[in-house]
């Protein structure tokens, strides 16, 4: 069981009161992972969420495209076919400090990017579901309506087309388009009265 202020040093938990944050903390379990050593892989299930404690983690992105391979012989191509080939791309690198695995909180249920550790590293994994359960409980956010009203505008929330690019390129693994229907729904549903 991680100690208590394990997490009070992240910024994403600065807004969590000390027993909800020592809850988190219990319900976390401590991993320790060497250099090259994976977290988790792209299109896995996203059952947790990770705060990185020591160490370095390369969020990694695999591209698949289809290239034209050709066998020469005395500079005359003999054959060419396509084939599919891989391509990573380290898309963000996670610092002590920081939290990575956002699919397990606000996505599709699936990683968008591999996490792999680039040197030895530290992590809390906190179950998503209970870590969920807990901010669903907490009903100290009374200032949702002021929050909502401040990106009302076309320049705000109403100026996203809708076109997924941002959620396919997502390094931190939040499916953004569908966060953004999420609130534009609230914001109706905010000016309906209810």
């Amino acid at each position: 069981m991680p100690e208590k202020n394990l997490l009070a040093g992240f910024s994403f938990f600065s807004d969590v009161d000390s027993g909800t944050l020592e809850a988190i903390s219990k319900k976390g379990e401590i991993l320790e992972f060497n250099a090259e050593d994976v977290i988790f892989h792209y299109e896995e299930p996203s059952t947790h969420f990770y705060g990185l404690l020591e160490g370095e983690v390369d969020l990694v992105l695999v591209f698949k495209d289809k290239v034209l391979k050709t066998d020469i012989e005395y500079e005359e191509a003999i054959q060419a076919t396509m084939v599919d080939e891989e391509k990573e791309i380290i898309v963000d690198t996670v610092a002590p400090g920081q939290v990575f695995g956002w699919s397990s909180i606000v996505g599709s249920g699936k990683r968008t990017v591999t996490a792999e550790c680039s040197e030895a590293s530290r992590v809390i994994s906190i179950p998503a579901d209970e870590l969920k359960a807990m901010f669903d409980k907490d009903s100290r956010d009374s200032i949702t309506d002021k929050r909502l009203g401040k990106i009302d505008t076309k320049d705000g929330i109403w100026g996203c087309k809708t076109m997924w690019w941002c959620t396919e390129v997502c390094p931190k693994e939040i499916p953004i388009t569908k966060c953004l229907g999420q609130i534009k729904r609230a914001i109706k549903q905010k000016d309906k009265g209810g």
